[in-house]
């Protein structure tokens, strides 16, 4: 397997998580009152809003010529530390 495929493997295994993690929140939400529903739903919204930005990058790193992977690959680590930070923040708000 090469670097690139390990690279795109180690980004999906992530966003398995990060799917994990959201369930967890939308289980929480259904159980919670009114007014923290509110705040489930804006943080649902928004860690789903990073997932769906990840799934993109990863099919943009695997449609990728060898030129432009590079360029994406720096652009992709924005974006998962953007993301894990965004996630993080989520479970010290609302717990696991």
């Amino acid at each position: 397997m090469s670097k690139r495929d390990e690279y795109v493997e180690k980004i999906k295994a992530q966003i398995d998580d990060w799917n994990a993690d959201i369930s967890k929140v939308e289980d929480k939400a259904a159980q919670a009152s009114d007014e923290m529903k509110t705040k489930y739903g804006q943080c649902l919204d928004s860690l789903r809003a990073e997932r769906d930005a990840a799934y993109q990058k990863v099919e943009q790193m695997i449609d990728a010529s060898d030129d432009a992977w590079e360029e994406i690959q720096a652009s992709a680590e924005d974006l998962w530390e953007r993301s894990k930070a965004a996630f993080a923040a989520a479970k010290s708000e609302f717990g696991d």
